[in-house]
């Protein structure tokens, strides 16, 4: 069962580029999926226009709901964001009261969410530092503290827009065993791609706004002429594994 579903997605920016053009794609529930594309590609503007945070022309549909400016509200509820940089949705509030904001909107389930908050704060080396402003904070600190908010309301949809920039390999592990653990819906654009290969099922390669292809992860990314063809390269992990086993 489709859980996204996008028809004739076009997305122009107010200087004229042409950041997604006529693209259709469907996303099954409780799929972890990956988009990928050089810089420029629209990776991060699919992704935003998949989450509702941009209203592009053509249809959307979400838990089938239509997309629009009067049903994004009611979709937020359901999903979860990261974006590619952090300081888009911080407050500059300390990194105790940022994690913690609007809790009360979470009555019910207020207990389990602060102790997956402590949960994620200890995994992401933040516990210590709570005092701190998120405004004072390291890029990859404040990549960590997003990740902290949006893990933590556990939402029917998870949105992560380059989520490993600035963490530590450790960090990174860490990241990768907390997504393969979920049941929810996952999209994640990356340049990672190891971290694509290790999580994703399905792939959308995107080139100058337009979807080029979507298939099998493992088959897109060993796909050498393609990958180089449209500014990417094969995984080395991929490729480690290629020189061994093929």
């Amino acid at each position: 069962m489709s859980i996204i579903r996008a028809e004739h997605v076009t997305y122009i920016y107010p200087d004229g580029t042409d950041a997604l053009q006529d693209i259709s794609l469907e996303i099954y529930a409780g799929d972890t999926l990956g988009i990928i594309g050089c810089s420029g590609s629209g990776k991060s503007t699919l992704l935003r226009a998949l989450a509702g945070l941009i209203i592009p022309a053509g249809k959307i549909q979400i838990l089938g709901r239509q997309l629009d400016h009067s049903s994004r509200k009611s979709l937020f509820r359901e999903s979860a964001v990261v974006m590619q940089n952090p300081e888009d949705q911080l407050l500059g509030y300390d990194i105790a009261r940022e994690s913690t904001f609007g809790l009360n909107y979470y009555a019910p389930q207020k207990n389990k969410r602060l102790q997956l908050i402590e949960k994620y704060l200890k995994i992401f080396s933040l516990d210590d530092i709570k005092e701190k402003k998120s405004s004072e904070l390291s890029f990859g600190e404040q990549k960590k503290l997003c990740l902290t908010i949006a893990l933590s309301q556990e939402r029917k949809l998870l949105f992560l827009d380059e989520p490993t920039m600035g963490l530590a390999a450790g960090e990174r592990r860490s990241l990768i065993q907390l997504i393969k653990d979920m049941t929810n819906t996952r999209i994640i654009a990356s340049n990672d791609l190891n971290f694509v290969l290790d999580l994703c099922k399905n792939i959308f390669l995107l080139h100058e706004g337009k979807l080029i292809t979507a298939g099998r992860a493992h088959e897109i990314l060993a796909d050498k002429e393609l990958m180089e063809k449209y500014g990417l390269e094969v995984p080395l992990n991929l490729l480690l594994y290629q020189s061994i086993y093929v």
